[in-house]
């Protein structure tokens, strides 16, 4: 689990796949109501793809008054051939009957990146924003809550590709790429190291898109591990 504050909007980057992360959502929404000192009931939840257990999360919410927003484009098309998609398709459906015209899958054929499900600043009076611990998570949450570039949307389509692309974008999203491609692998020993080093690195790449220049300094900083990287395999 990942939290950070994006333009004063508090932030999950979480995957519901558990229980343990029902409760998760569930708490960080109560919490951002409890302290928000303006009257807000909006969650949006965006990149997230469907489960049983968002849709429970999302029904919890829907029954203390909180207004759900869904976007996606984890979408399955037509019959699903696995079982994995058969759940997916079937939560999907779930999640229209309880959100209606809330609720938007789509497909990412139709759109890549996640971000051009939502307009600049559409979300900068939400409560709390749930998001995918992803790159895509990143820029569609940062994008709704109101930070934004030109060409963030192209950018994200290229950092949710596969990975020889997602170092390819502008110079500004090769420092997320770059930076998440030297994530410290998972260490049993250490389970949280890898987790608080990507929020670390979310944390500086908000602040950069946004001109801090520290915090850009940085990232660049960072690219230098990634460069040796490319030398040893090279």
């Amino acid at each position: 689990m990942i939290s950070l504050v994006i333009n004063e909007i508090p932030t999950l980057f979480i995957q519901a796949f558990s229980r343990e992360d029902v409760e998760c959502i569930l708490e960080f929404v109560r919490d951002a109501n409890a302290n928000s000192t303006t009257f807000k009931s909006t969650v949006l939840f965006i990149d997230t793809p469907a489960s049983e257990y968002l849709v429970e999360a999302i029904k919890h919410l829907k029954t203390e008054d909180f207004k759900v927003v869904f976007r996606d484009h984890h979408g399955v098309r037509g019959n699903p051939d696995n079982v994995r998609d058969e759940k997916k398709q079937k939560a999907a459906e779930k999640l229209m009957e309880v959100l209606k015209d809330d609720c938007l899958v789509t497909y990412r054929d139709v759109h890549p990146a996640c971000s051009t499900l939502v307009e600049v600043g559409e979300f900068k009076n939400a409560l709390a924003i749930i998001a995918d611990p992803d790159a895509d998570g990143l820029t569609s949450a940062m994008k709704a809550a109101g930070v934004f570039y030109e060409g963030m949307d192209e950018d994200a389509a290229l950092l949710d590709s596969e990975p020889k692309l997602q170092v390819t974008g502008t110079e500004i999203s090769q420092l997320l790429a770059k930076g998440i491609a030297t994530l410290p692998s998972y260490d049993p020993e250490n389970p949280n190291q890898r987790e608080r080093t990507l929020e670390e690195l979310f944390a500086n790449w908000v602040k950069a898109v946004s001109g801090d220049k520290n915090a850009r300094e940085i990232l660049e900083s960072g690219v230098k591990n990634y460069e040796l990287a490319v030398d040893c395999a090279t």
